[in-house]
């Protein structure tokens, strides 16, 4: 499409209704405005039909004509900019979606264009939308979940598109900013406080994703920015999904001549997940969402060993249950229940103490949250005797009358009540 065929459907156009727009078909004709002007008419235009609550005409305009525009690569960078601004100043609009679809489309041509430039300087479009989103994700995520889901949509295309334009993108300053958005619109749409449907949330997993199985080879960078960056960040857990979700794709890359390492060995030398998980999932002092205790289940099925478990994970539960609060002992039942290997014989022996003092607390969810993971580990213990010394700190409590209180023997009594009979510890029940 010319400037002079732009000229054209924009006179054309201006001449009929809305109603009209649909059944008729614009032929190029000329017209002695000059290009400025034609293009500002264009743009108003533009805004007008992608705004109309007519779905079917706004996908039309978006194929029809954004997209035309976009791949023919012969604009200003400040009508490169006024697309741009188009597009992203009317986000809210793409509830369908084609439009989403049309509109990625869009932002793929100009970007891809863009990043292939090698001697012509580049208009920046990627800088552009990172900008944007940048300011915009903050405001999305006090909104609608179909907002967030837009918006993540297009932080997983810029992940993909990027990538695929620059192998070297890590290196880049574009690189932490990318991970950081991702990361939170991720976790803003995941979290219940979106009120996403279930297909959103699953729709927002596959374009994630999608984004992260295709370049596989980025992996280990992607942990590595997201878990330098959720040092600084507050609350660091916000990074927990993404993390978590790249790990997931990770573990089920097969390997092939076309990856450069074994993604699944980078994961299981990676001492910084262990340590982000003790520091700040066990080491939490409020309570933390769905999305974020259930982040690493897949980490620790297929990729912590015992000697892992041994040496940082279980000395990390039994500082974190020390401190007594509720999101320690729901985070440590939490990884009981998905982590596969045999635990050491001595472990409620170890846990009993701090787990006995979470049980004291006049919190109703703290002594829950307790209660809970002393039977957790007690089903995960392979001989039975090695529950008997909790049963007997239990015992010593309620016999020797050093209960706070009617709460805290009703816990002990529910636990005991609960624990599997056998003839190593119900005889002394």
């Amino acid at each position: 499409m010319s400037r002079a065929d732009i000229a054209a459907w924009v006179s054309k156009a201006q001449d009929f209704d809305e109603d009209d727009y649909e059944e008729t078909q614009v032929t190029p004709t000329t017209n002695n405005a000059t290009d400025e002007e034609n293009w500002d008419a264009f743009v108003k235009l533009a805004t007008k039909k992608i705004l109309s609550s007519k779905t079917k005409e706004r996908i039309n305009f978006l194929n029809d004509k954004v997209i035309v525009i976009a791949n023919r690569g012969d604009q200003s960078q400040s009508q490169i900019h006024d697309i741009l601004g188009i597009i992203s100043n009317t986000y809210a609009r793409y509830v369908d979606g084609p439009s989403r679809e049309a509109v990625i489309a869009a932002l793929e041509a100009l970007i891809r264009r863009d990043e292939s430039k090698t001697e012509e300087p580049k208009y920046g479009i990627a800088e552009y939308l990172l900008g944007w989103l940048r300011a915009e994700i903050p405001r999305a995520v006090l909104g609608s979940a179909s907002d967030q889901f837009v918006l993540l949509t297009w932080c997983a295309k810029l992940y993909d598109i990027l990538l695929d334009c620059n192998a070297a993108l890590p290196d880049t300053p574009h690189w932490p900013i990318l991970i950081s958005l991702f990361s939170k619109i991720l976790d803003s749409i995941l979290d219940d406080s979106s009120h996403a449907k279930p297909t959103i949330r699953s729709a927002s997993l596959v374009h994630s994703r999608r984004a992260v199985r295709n370049h596989p080879n980025a992996i280990p960078n992607a942990l590595t920015a997201s878990l330098k960056l959720a040092e600084t960040s507050s609350p660091p857990t916000r990074f927990a999904p993404f993390m978590g979700l790249v790990i997931d794709v990770g573990i089920r890359i097969k390997p092939s001549k076309s990856i450069s390492i074994n993604i699944q060995d980078a994961l299981r030398d990676s001492k910084a997940i262990l340590n982000f998980y003790v520091n700040h999932i066990l080491g939490s002092k409020s309570l933390l969402p769905r999305q974020t205790k259930s982040a690493f289940d897949d980490f620790f099925r297929n990729i912590v060993g015992e000697d892992d478990f041994s040496s940082t994970l279980l000395p990390g539960i039994e500082q974190a249950l020390g401190r007594g609060t509720p999101a320690a002992a729901e985070a440590s039942s939490s990884l009981f229940s998905v982590y596969p290997h045999q635990i050491p014989g001595d472990t409620l022996t170890r846990l009993i103490a701090p787990i006995l003092g979470s049980l004291k607390s006049t919190n109703t969810e703290t002594r829950s949250a307790a209660s809970s993971l002393l039977l957790r580990v007690a089903e995960r213990l392979a001989n039975e005797s090695d529950v008997k010394p909790a049963i007997s700190e239990i015992l010593t409590l309620l016999k020797g009358g050093k209960t706070t209180g009617p709460d805290h023997r009703i816990a002990l009594y529910k636990i005991l009540a609960s624990i599997k009979p056998s003839n190593a510890v119900s005889l002394d029940i």
